[in-house]
């Protein structure tokens, strides 16, 4: 449960990645306090609030386990985005 007297702050923040062809690809990033949910964009367009994405099928938000405030981004090896 969020703390309303705390300010939301990244805990895990994305990351430039470099992958290989073929491989899956998991961008981390978890939010403390976080006050709604967490939020992807792709060339600064919002992808939407997931975990599925509208447009977007390649992409989908993890959470393992699932707790409030992970948001981790999945893109399997076969639709990698360039």
């Amino acid at each position: 449960m969020p703390d309303a007297g705390q300010t939301q702050k990244f805990y895990v923040e994305p990351r430039d990645t470099a992958v290989t062809g073929g491989d899956d690809v998991i961008l981390l990033c978890s939010v403390v306090n976080l006050q709604g949910t967490v939020q992807w964009l792709k060339n600064g367009f919002g992808l939407g609030p997931g975990p599925l994405f509208d447009g977007y099928p390649r992409y989908r938000i993890v959470q393992q386990p699932p707790q409030n405030g992970i948001g981790n981004l999945y893109s399997p090896s076969k639709m990698v985005a360039t």
